[in-house]
């Protein structure tokens, strides 16, 4: 009877942890979806030089980092990233270049 309850026990931590890893993946997956969308609507705007902003996305928060040409530069890469399903907020760490 305790081996039973043992193999049990196995697979439930097994199927478990299956769980755990796929609801990772989806979760990464869905934030290289978002980071990418983001970075194609960058290189769309008129106003930004997308090579100039790193993106990273965690638990739907994203974070810019780098420079822009303009003060309306900021705010256009700020909206942009709240306007992409997914976002809730936005740090934006960017600097103006001169």
């Amino acid at each position: 009877m305790k081996m039973k309850q043992k193999k049990t026990a196995n697979k439930k931590l097994r199927d478990q942890i299956k769980r755990q890893l796929e609801w990772k993946l989806q979760k990464e997956g869905a934030e290289t979806r978002v980071k990418n969308k983001i970075k194609e609507a960058f290189r769309r705007s008129a106003v930004l030089d997308a090579d100039g902003i790193m993106v990273n996305v965690h638990d739907g928060t994203v974070e810019l980092w780098g420079s822009v040409g303009t003060w309306a530069g900021i705010r256009e890469a700020e909206r942009i990233s709240m306007a992409v399903p997914g976002v809730s907020k936005v740090d934006a760490h960017l600097y103006i270049a001169r």
